[in-house]
């Protein structure tokens, strides 16, 4: 997770479920303009149809009264509308989704990775964190795997990164923590031990800048890929300048 992620100051609020000292369930809490949102409740789908969803919602709302907050929001299927209305909330407003194209460029063309490539992007092999956007993580710049590491606190349109060549060695451990994660995460399993130990070694290398570390800026777009991500990396490119 992203150091601004883990902030005081950050009004994203974090709350992880535990059954018999096993984690199961999570959820998230976002304070802003008096109203506390309420979001990504989810639990693991050997625990699922339980009562842990519920339990979750319930101490979200209960977090977010204890930071002052009277007003607890949350967005709800028509399915999961029920559920919600027995945790004791209304509904007070309708909202209908569209399905809408992937963020278009110059021109709304360039949605495959062969469209991207040819205006400039490049391939992302790993994301070790990312929070509106990638916040850090391996991708080539200029055909070079380089590491990199956001600088701005804000997501903007072309972002600023701290951006050093990642030797073989490292770049080789990082795509083996990275097709652990992928498996565990699309399993909904815990992480494996394995994978621990890899970002435990790789820690200092992937938060340390050397000196020769350049400041660059860059953007990111989705690729034509359905799955948040696979083997070969998340599933978007880079164009850096």
């Amino acid at each position: 997770m992203a150091p601004s992620a883990l902030a005081e100051d950050c009004p994203a609020h974090y709350l992880i479920g535990y059954h018999y000292g096993e984690p199961v369930s999570a959820g998230e809490i976002f304070l802003h303009a008096e109203v506390a949102g309420i979001y990504n409740i989810s639990t693991l789908a050997a625990f699922r149809r339980r009562g842990f969803g519920g339990v979750m919602t319930l101490a979200a709302v209960d977090s977010a009264r204890a930071a002052g907050y009277d007003t607890v929001a949350l967005r709800a299927s028509a399915e999961s509308e029920p559920v919600y209305r027995k945790l004791g909330f209304r509904a007070d407003g309708w909202f209908t989704e569209y399905p809408v194209p992937i963020v278009p460029l110059e021109n709304r063309g360039y949605t495959t990775r062969e469209q991207l490539i040819s205006i400039g992007f490049e391939h992302v092999h790993v994301e070790n964190e990312r929070y509106d956007g990638p916040q850090s993580g391996v991708a080539d710049i200029s055909g070079v795997p380089h590491y990199f590491v956001r600088l701005n606190s804000l997501f903007e349109d072309g972002d600023e990164f701290s951006v050093w060549p990642i030797d073989d060695e490292s770049l080789a451990l990082e795509q083996e923590a990275w097709r652990l994660y992928v498996k565990a995460w699309d399993a909904e399993d815990f992480k494996p031990a394995r994978l621990d130990e890899l970002e435990s070694l790789l820690e200092a290398r992937r938060a340390t800048p050397p000196a020769t570390a350049r400041t660059m800026f860059a953007q990111w777009r989705f690729d034509e890929r359905d799955a948040r991500h696979d083997d070969s990396g998340p599933a978007y490119m880079m164009r850096w300048r």
